[in-house]
């Protein structure tokens, strides 16, 4: 693993794959060390200073992944409404924004009608891509 830095402040821990969570810096100077599973995603149940990064992987904020068993839609905000909410109140989350203090349900209600109309689109293709994957390939017949 190694830190991103954003205007010389460590941000993000990145592995190979894929950003795997986000420590929070609370001042110019000084991390808080909040846990967050996502840049994004302002709320965290989690704090490098208390918990181990194991126990925070095996808290109920990062233990929900995946969102959705269609790929095309990870995101527990503007993908499937109502996830963040549900797993923020299972967890006993907090908001992180500290400037801007809203509840997991005032935050994901912003995206509803956008991940409304993603919905059919993206379960669609997800569909598409599985039918294309069982069946082989129509171009080539492998």
């Amino acid at each position: 693993m190694n830190i991103k830095k954003v205007d010389d402040k460590p941000r993000l821990i990145h592995t190979k794959e894929k950003t795997k969570l986000h420590v929070k810096a609370a001042q110019e100077t000084k991390i808080n060390g909040d846990i967050e599973p996502c840049a994004f995603i302002y709320y965290s149940d989690s704090n490098i200073r208390e918990k181990t990064l194991l126990e925070a992987y095996r808290s109920p904020l990062f233990n929900n992944q995946p969102w959705n068993e269609n790929m095309l839609r990870p995101c527990p905000v503007l993908d499937n409404p109502g996830r963040l909410k549900e797993v923020v109140e299972k967890a006993g989350a907090k908001s992180t924004d500290y400037q801007n203090l809203e509840s997991a349900k005032e935050f994901s209600d912003k995206c509803v009608e956008t991940a409304e109309k993603w919905v059919p689109v993206a379960d669609r293709l997800w569909q598409e891509t599985k039918e294309r994957k069982a069946g082989g390939c129509a171009a080539c017949g492998r």
